[in-house]
């Protein structure tokens, strides 16, 4: 067997194998050898059988067979002789095979790229210094107050408000048709100027009193953020039922102790703030590593397999999906689909491939390795969280050997992050930045 390779890009080649035509007609000499000895040809005796008799009924069969073997072992000789990482193989074409002429086949291999070594020690970094305010805790306070607010009707006879909370029925017709994208609802309750609906739909809901029926006209726009109602020209036909009021409980000891197990406004302040804190350095914490990265990428420019894009896009797309699942909402109810997902997050996924491929390298670099003992760490962690027995746990990864790299590869990433955070210079700064809790208690204010 021989190859030759032909660069596409860095980390992309395309590889053309041929067998002799010597080779070729050995083996398919054989096959048809062994065929003869136990094909059972009516009109033949066993092992009599012609070779053009067996050509024409087994011909495609013994084909293929040596096709697949022959490129089978021609792969498994060059990934030998080679010496290249190969990450994936995808053959060209479907190849034939005579015994006329050698058996020529080509395919795309993608390799792992070669990266220099990385100057990972004493790295330059800042780290900002987040502080929880007494403003980002109002915020938490006053949406543990809307949690308990109580809904109640007006105590006055008037019309509509803005601001108000309102149950009504309505149904949507198009055409003066049942508009089956938005069909009907009783009882729906809603806030007028929060535009649950749409924003023409409060305006024109104002000044309504209970027991009125009013047809509004509603034309959604071309980009409204739910996909079927985009473009829709529809009547809503409203009858209101009742104007509400939302009372708030005041924010004291009573309000603290109906939220949790908590005796006091000032311990329930005391939780926020601690909560506000580890969401703080959590964040500040996935700063520093996209400030490594970035640092780290500014050393080594190389290409990304796609490969792996696609690994990383594939998990992506799944947890978007998840996420979707959760909420009882589909891709399609947001008008979206896989390709479509798959042009916005394909920036992220090469982005956390390369990362994946920065961390390897340092591994290698340094030498890491997974202790036994770590393993067992994680298997006894694993079989607290999900009640089994740590017994089991293992057996689950020590039987699998794609679980048992994934996991491996995991901790020796995490150390390789430890060991350069360990070794670089941090200095601590306060964070520019005007909160978006902020804007959140605005939010929360015009609301109540």
């Amino acid at each position: 067997m021989s190859y030759t390779i032909e660069d596409v890009s860095s980390v992309k080649k395309i590889v053309q194998f041929e067998i002799p035509r010597d080779e070729v007609v050995k083996r398919l000499d054989k096959a048809y050898s062994d065929m003869k000895s136990k094909a059972k040809v009516k009109g033949f005796r066993p092992g009599k059988t012609p070779r053009n008799v067996l050509e024409r009924l087994y011909g495609k069969d013994i084909q293929q067979d040596i096709i697949s073997e022959f490129m089978q072992t021609s792969y498994a000789d060059f990934l030998k002789d080679s010496g290249l990482t190969v990450m994936a193989f995808h053959p060209l074409g479907e190849p034939t095979i005579s015994a006329d002429s050698p058996f020529q086949f080509k395919g795309t291999i993608e390799i792992r790229p070669q990266i220099a070594d990385l100057s990972w020690k004493e790295l330059q970094l800042t780290k900002n210094r987040y502080k929880p305010s007494e403003e980002e805790i109002d915020v938490q306070l006053k949406l543990g107050q809307r949690n308990l607010a109580v809904m109640k009707p007006i105590s006055e006879d008037r019309p509509v408000q803005n601001g108000d909370y309102v149950i009504m029925d309505y149904e949507a017709t198009k055409e003066g048709n049942p508009a089956e994208e938005i069909g009907k609802s009783e009882n729906y309750t809603c806030k007028i100027g929060a535009a649950s609906i749409s924003k023409e739909m409060d305006t024109a809901m104002i000044g309504m009193v209970p027991g009125e029926r009013r047809s509004i006209p509603i034309k959604f726009p071309e980009d409204h953020s739910h996909k079927p109602y985009a473009g829709l020209d529809v009547v809503f036909n409203v009858y209101l039922r009742e104007i509400r009021e939302q009372i708030l409980p005041e924010i004291d000891d009573d309000l603290a102790k109906k939220l949790g197990p908590y005796q006091s406004l000032e311990e329930l302040k005391t939780t926020i703030r601690q909560d506000l804190e580890q969401h703080y350095n959590h964040r500040a914490d996935q700063e520093i590593n996209e400030r490594i990265f970035q640092k780290l990428f500014d050393q080594a420019e190389f290409e990304v397999p796609d490969t792996m894009i696609q690994y990383e896009l594939s998990g992506i797309i799944q947890d978007v999906e998840r996420r979707f699942e959760y909420n009882n909402l589909s891709l399609a109810d947001r008008g979206l689909d896989h390709s479509i997902l798959a042009n916005q997050y394909r920036d992220l996924a090469e982005k956390q491939a390369r990362r994946h491929l920065i961390l390897e390298k340092i591994v290698a670099q340094e030498g890491l390795t997974v202790q036994d003992s770590e393993l067992e760490t994680v298997y006894s962690e694993t079989a607290a969280a999900s009640g089994q027995t740590v017994d089991v746990v293992r057996d689950i990864y020590t039987k699998n050997p794609e679980t048992m790299s994934y996991l491996r590869m995991g901790l020796l990433e995490k150390k390789a992050m430890r060991l350069i955070i360990d070794n670089s210079i941090i200095t601590e700064v306060d964070p520019v930045l005007t909160h978006p809790e902020t804007t959140e208690a605005k939010n929360l204010d015009s609301e109540q």
